[in-house]
């Protein structure tokens, strides 16, 4: 390191410098200063990047959750000014490890400043139908599968007709799967602002989806008819309030057995019930 602050403090250029840069990576591939010293030698330099990205390619299968070398080869790449082999590049990596973090925003980023939509199997979301059919349980995926839409067709109406039978059909695979429900919650909340569609719809659309997975109820699926009954009790009035509150009471009591981990969440949750159905009296 002796040498690495002789050659800062000098301000030397050279091909000896960026060679000390490689020597000092390989003992702390972590170091952000490194990086940063040897995209500003690697650009002075006119060296061959396309070598560069070779060379980082090594650097992120031994060390694939180094934020610093994802981010040098974002950098390379952007001075690159072509991003057109980083889709098989990421699926490699994803291949070893389908949730690392660093190889799905990267992914993102790749898409997006290069605009390779156009260039993908349905524009993105093929890539995603296929880790799905891997590991409907990866979370990241059922990220990505929204970043794709939101980036390219949007959520339109009939976008979210698909995605909503497209995720209960995941829903009937793997019942007990959170991230599955935290996507059709989210394709939920989205179709209310645009399209004339509301959980109740919903809930009848998987029909008690809570008894299906009986002897061993899914929490995630009583959780969502929990939510949209919420909203239907806060929508309502009257008698029709009443049996709205009583369906969520049931509910929470559900929640209590089979998810009993989180009993004091869902006492909390019919408390609030309690306080709806108070302030609805007052008013």
């Amino acid at each position: 390191m002796g040498y690495y602050r002789a050659i800062i403090k000098s301000g030397e250029i050279s091909k000896r410098a960026l060679d000390l840069t490689t020597i000092i990576i390989t003992y702390n591939p972590a170091h952000y200063s490194i990086w940063h010293f040897r995209r500003k030698l690697l650009f002075a330099l006119t060296e061959d990047l396309l070598e560069e990205l070779a060379y980082i390619e090594e650097v992120i299968v031994d060390n694939p959750k180094n934020y610093q070398v994802w981010y040098h080869r974002q950098k390379v790449l952007e001075q690159l000014g072509d991003g057109s082999a980083e889709m098989e590049f990421t699926k490699n990596m994803l291949d070893i490890d389908e949730k690392n973090y660093h190889a799905w925003t990267y992914r993102q980023w790749a898409m997006t400043h290069f605009n390779l939509f156009p260039k993908l199997r349905q524009e993105g979301l093929g890539f995603a139908d296929d880790m799905l059919e891997k590991d409907v349980y990866n979370n990241s995926v059922w990220n990505h599968r929204y970043f794709v839409i939101e980036k390219t067709t949007g959520f339109t109406p009939e976008v979210i007709e698909r995605e909503l039978k497209f995720t209960l059909e995941k829903i009937e695979l793997a019942p007990h799967n959170e991230s599955s429900f935290n996507y059709l919650k989210g394709a939920a909340d989205i179709s209310k602002l645009i399209i004339p569609i509301s959980f109740h719809q919903l809930k009848a659309f998987h029909i008690n989806m809570d008894l299906r997975f009986e002897p061993k109820p899914s929490s995630y699926a009583i959780g969502f008819l929990l939510t949209a009954s919420e909203e239907l009790a806060q929508t309502t009035t009257g008698d029709e309030q009443v049996k709205h509150i009583s369906h969520c009471k049931e509910l929470c009591g559900k929640l209590r057995s089979v998810d009993p981990v989180r009993v004091n969440y869902w006492n909390y949750r019919e408390g609030q019930l309690n306080g709806l159905q108070t302030s609805d009296k007052a008013s």
